[in-house]
């Protein structure tokens, strides 16, 4: 039996090493045989499923275990205990035979995104010498670089090419977030056809968060309107109005209760575990709204639920909706 252990908080990454697993090792005329997924196993059930035997006649299996409990917990109780001690039996009697083996047949994935060495059943796990253990972490805010540099290298993995130019810009106005990244180099591929995707194709195309925000921060201060609708011409390229109507009221929603809750005195840390966002983030945004009043917000969410709901009645135009809504 070979032994793999993914963990990590990126998910993404995490997905297509497995996905190259499964290429590897799951035949898909037999995938109902050789092929299983279990997740957040008791004990009990995970030690039945590693002893179960093959149905693959004679092909490799694949056993996939998701967010197991055992690699980043402690046991619960005296018998899970005791379930664990036959489980690393188990596995060391398949390790100690696989040594003896060119081509093990059988495969076993823990896939999680924790993992805490701290406990009995991991630390042992990791330190088996033919346990093959990878990290897929995610990269922090402040490595736009490396992030982009991945980016060229995982576009060019599907035959996709993009400058190193264009992935700086992507992952600027896009953040950090591979899989939103990849989606959006494979809709730019699209366009450009084969070519090599630049940064023109990328400020055309590519969805511009920051674009959308500069028109919000604009029209919830009262700004000069033709700016606000300057800014949604380029917006209306590439993204519908009903799907820029959703993000107003998400942003209005936040903004309203920033500013709510630090008019009852809670900090910006307070704020923060309450939203799950960065107190530097919370700061931000909140003295961006030092000009506008809390009265003004509740009644552009008042405006905007209630257009929103006359376009999905029906009764107006989805732009012609958001326009009015801007015009405010």
């Amino acid at each position: 039996m070979t032994v793999y252990v993914f963990y990590g908080d990126d998910e993404f990454l995490r997905q297509q090493a497995l996905k190259k697993l499964r290429e590897t090792h799951v035949d898909p005329a037999f995938a109902a045989l050789c092929h299983r997924q279990i997740q957040s196993p008791a004990v009990h059930e995970l030690l039945e499923a590693v002893q179960s035997g093959s149905l693959a006649l004679g092909g490799d299996t694949l056993l996939e275990v998701h967010q197991c409990s055992l690699l980043h917990e402690s046991p619960k109780g005296s018998a899970d205990a005791a379930w664990i001690e036959s489980l690393m039996e188990t596995l060391k009697d398949s390790l100690s035979a696989m040594a003896g083996q060119a081509n093990p047949a059988k495969h076993l994935v823990f896939v999680n995104e924790k993992l805490d060495r701290k406990y009995k059943f991991p630390k042992w796990l990791v330190a088996q010498p033919f346990v093959q253990v990878h990290e897929f972490a995610s990269l922090p805010f402040w490595k736009q670089d490396d992030m982009a540099h991945w980016l060229v290298q995982a576009a060019k993995s599907q035959d996709i090419l993009i400058s190193q130019d264009a992935a700086a810009l992507l992952v600027d106005i896009t953040g950090m977030d591979r899989r939103l990244l990849m989606s959006e180099v494979e809709k730019l591929s699209v366009f450009t056809a084969g070519k090599a995707i630049g940064p023109q194709d990328v400020m055309l195309l590519a969805n511009h968060p920051e674009n959308v925000f500069e028109m919000l921060g604009l029209w919830l201060q009262g700004k000069t309107p033709v700016h606000v609708f300057d800014i949604l011409e380029n917006l209306l390229l590439r993204k519908y109005p009903i799907e820029l109507m959703a993000l107003i009221q998400s942003h209005l929603s936040q903004m309203f209760r920033i500013k709510l809750w630090h008019s009852l005195g809670y900090s910006d840390a307070d704020i923060a575990a309450q939203t799950q966002k960065k107190p530097f983030k919370i700061q931000k945004d909140r003295e961006a709204l030092l000009a506008v009043s809390l009265s003004r917000l509740k009644k552009l969410k008042e405006e905007a639920i209630r257009l929103e709901i006359q376009s999905k009645q029906g009764a107006l135009d989805a732009r012609l909706a958001l326009e009015m809504l801007l015009a405010q």
